[in-house]
């Protein structure tokens, strides 16, 4: 079986979201039993890919649709895939042109963010990380005859980058540190406040904690903002290169982490205590037992919510595990059985498998097509 993978990287992409990390986790863990190929649809650099041991190819000018479509095909018609697996709605245009073309079985990931308020293109084989979007797509009239599969984010345990958490060693300073990974600017800045609240709070507590947020700056007016609003406070800022790359690995210069989506499972993966932003919310929650169903229906994203949510009660519990070394062990255990179950990429590679064995070709809704190609025209010209 020979898997190909096309995800896009133009404009203003960085190549280090999330969606990036997600495809390269996919495509390791398929490569142990399939011939995997990721195929990058624009001329940006995309460490994530480029750095992931996985066979990749780039296809350029993509300001022209029509090169860009072709340049995919050359590349398939080389290598022959038995499906095509695009990561996003953008690369999925080229994705779909090119199964219509050499008539090959198409199948679509839809990851984080929210639910689609227009349109979404058509897509008869759809994998998706959270209930949310379940809720949305079986509901929607024009999926009713999809095959939608609901398969949570997944990850491999993450590595340790131990030369570079020596060098971050200096920082810790406090009995407990928080982690908070990010890229700085306007869509993370109210979850970044919430961390940096919460530290505020911790220290009226007479807590010994420290928080440092780790990340690209997009825009620093938003880093400056967040200092001021951080001022006085034991926060730190790590924005150098050095560390923004694949700053997953640093994950255990900390005792928590503060994430969202696949942010959430890398740290499970390492047994953190693990907290999550809470929509309209003054501080992330600690995620527990009781919460995970409510959290994980966002797949952990700043849009979470919760049934019948106590703030006093989210902040003396987080209180309470950062002073109880027993409350910290059982928390713990929570999480890394939660990882085993539920994140680990290792335990739904056979459930993909079978999806892209029994995929199918099917021929693409025209007026979805072009109106799909529209809106890229729409993406390009702005």
């Amino acid at each position: 079986m020979k898997i190909c993978y096309v995800i896009t990287c133009m404009r203003m992409n960085t190549g280090l979201g999330g969606h990036y990390h997600s495809l390269k986790a996919t495509a390791q863990a398929i490569s142990e039993d399939a011939d995997v190929l990721i195929v990058i649809i624009g001329d940006n650099p995309c460490p994530t890919i480029e750095k992931s041991g996985i066979p990749y190819e780039r296809v350029s000018s993509t300001f022209n649709i029509i090169a860009g479509i072709k340049g995919l095909v050359k590349i398939l018609t080389k290598y022959k895939p038995t499906v095509i697996h695009s990561f996003d709605a953008k690369a999925d245009f080229f994705a779909r042109s090119a199964s219509s073309w050499l008539k090959i079985p198409k199948i679509n990931t839809k990851c984080g963010g929210a639910s689609p308020n227009k349109f979404y293109p058509y897509q008869k084989n759809l994998i998706i990380y959270s209930s949310e979007d379940l809720n949305y797509f079986s509901k929607n009239e024009k999926f009713k005859n999809s095959n939608i599969f609901l398969i949570p984010n997944r990850v491999y345990k993450i590595k340790d980058d131990n030369e570079r958490i020596e060098k971050l060693r200096p920082l810790v300073t406090s009995k407990a540190t928080l982690l908070r990974i990010s890229r700085i600017g306007s869509y993370y800045k109210k979850s970044l406040l919430q961390a940096i609240n919460l530290i505020g709070w911790l220290v009226k507590q007479n807590v010994d904690i420290q928080l440092i947020i780790l990340g690209k700056v997009e825009d620093d007016n938003i880093l400056n903002e967040l200092k001021e609003h951080a001022a006085g406070l034991p926060v730190k800022f790590v924005t150098e290169p050095e560390f923004t790359s694949d700053a997953s690995q640093l994950l255990n210069i900390a005792d928590g982490i503060i994430g969202t989506g696949r942010g959430v499972m890398e740290a499970a993966s390492k047994g953190k205590m693990l907290f999550t932003p809470l929509k309209d919310s003054d501080y992330p929650v600690l995620i527990t037992e009781n919460n995970f169903d409510d959290l994980v229906y966002y797949n952990f994203s700043e849009r979470n919510r919760i049934e019948g949510y106590d703030q006093n009660e989210n902040l003396l519990a987080i209180k309470n595990i950062l002073q109880s070394d027993d409350l910290r062990k059982s928390n713990i255990e929570f999480v890394n059985k939660t990882y085993t179950d539920k994140f680990s990429i290792e335990t739904k590679k056979d459930t993909y498998l079978k999806i892209y064995q029994s995929a199918e070709f099917y021929k693409d809704p025209l007026m979805d097509y072009l109106r799909h190609m529209a809106i890229l025209f729409r993406f390009f010209l702005k």
